[in-house]
């Protein structure tokens, strides 16, 4: 039986499951929010790389899809790449006024595992990698740097 992302994100996010673990070394593991992200030790690098300004005329062309769409963030906090990326793509789903409901951010460790998460369902080899779901299907991927920038390569994925 498939069950459908949205539902997956809020029973996960509702009920807790896999709450957010920190390692030894202060990495976010599992699922967390964005908030987390703002919160120290993170804030040093979030703050700093969330000041981003995305093209204006992307983000009106984002608006204006109008799609249903849900995204899940495999991210490391230990990650040079996620902490520069993941910040500047939340800025971006800010802009563009996203429902946080249709959102998840999974930390993983270097290895890219989480303890009790099956994190390989995500088929991930490098972080950051953005997924992007319509109707709970996959329809595209941002992995670790864009090809263009973040937005671009965002309203590609849900132009198609």
């Amino acid at each position: 039986m498939k069950i459908p992302i949205t539902l997956l994100l809020s029973i996960t996010l509702f009920f807790g499951i896999n709450k957010t673990v920190k390692s030894q070394n202060e990495d976010l593991l599992g699922v967390f929010s964005s908030e987390e992200l703002s919160t120290a030790p993170y804030n040093q690098w979030y703050d700093t790389e969330y000041q981003y300004t995305p093209n204006e005329q992307i983000i009106e062309n984002i608006k204006n899809l109008h799609s249903d769409f849900q995204i899940t963030i495999i991210l490391g906090t230990w990650c040079s790449d996620s902490q520069t990326q993941v910040p500047r793509f939340l800025k971006i789903i800010d802009e563009i006024n996203f429902d946080s409901s249709n959102f998840l951010l999974i930390g993983v460790d270097r290895q890219k595992k989480v303890d009790n998460l099956d994190i390989e369902k995500y088929n991930i080899e490098k972080v950051p990698t953005f997924i992007i779901y319509r109707n709970n299907v996959e329809i595209g991927r941002i992995i670790e740097s864009p090809i263009k920038t973040l937005e671009e390569d965002l309203f590609d994925i849900l132009s198609k």
